[in-house]
């Protein structure tokens, strides 16, 4: 599989021009199938860490390829590249606007070994927002509010901020 994703890599058409447009889809869904693979096999024996490096390769297909991206950050995330891992989800987000498990991946990891509070805090805002939309992920876009809030009341100096913070908490929980 490693060296069918070196051929594909290759054997890539990554030119923009109207004519190559066949080419360049038929070969991106070749990487893509190569990938999967890929990805399922170095998965399960627990090689994310070479799993992202591959990844990493053929992100020159990944041009507004959305689950490419999306593979690239959850092989990112399992292997510990969490700050690396938040970029690429900011570029998933983009991609994906709609999706409210894409912020919410990034808010658990700015919350959990990032410590980046005002990153999370940011994150499950959209997911808030993209709930409204779609009221399953409404409530636990509301939560990681409530647990920003929480963290952020923690981290904090001053009583007067600490109380306001735990105030938004309580509100983001009801």
């Amino acid at each position: 599989l490693t060296a069918r994703s070196f051929k594909a890599n290759r054997d890539a058409v990554l030119s923009r021009i109207p004519e190559h447009k066949s080419d360049r889809l038929i070969s991106l869904q070749s990487a893509s199938v190569v990938y999967d693979l890929l990805t399922i096999a170095l998965g399960r024996r627990g090689q994310y860490e070479m799993l992202s490096e591959c990844l990493e390769r053929a992100m020159k297909f990944a041009f507004e390829e959305f689950h490419l991206w999306y593979q690239f950050a959850l092989s990112l995330m399992a292997a510990g590249k969490s700050a690396r891992a938040v970029k690429v989800l900011k570029e998933c987000i983009r991609l994906k606007p709609d999706d409210a498990t894409i912020p919410l991946l990034a808010a658990k990891l700015c919350m959990g070994s990032l410590h980046w509070l005002e990153e999370a805090e940011k994150f499950a805002k959209t997911v808030v927002d993209v709930g409204e939309k779609t009221s399953e992920f409404k409530a636990k876009g509301y939560l990681a509010l409530g647990l920003t809030y929480s963290l952020q009341a923690t981290d904090a100096s001053l009583r007067g901020m600490q109380e306001v913070l735990q105030r938004k908490a309580l509100l983001a929980f009801q």
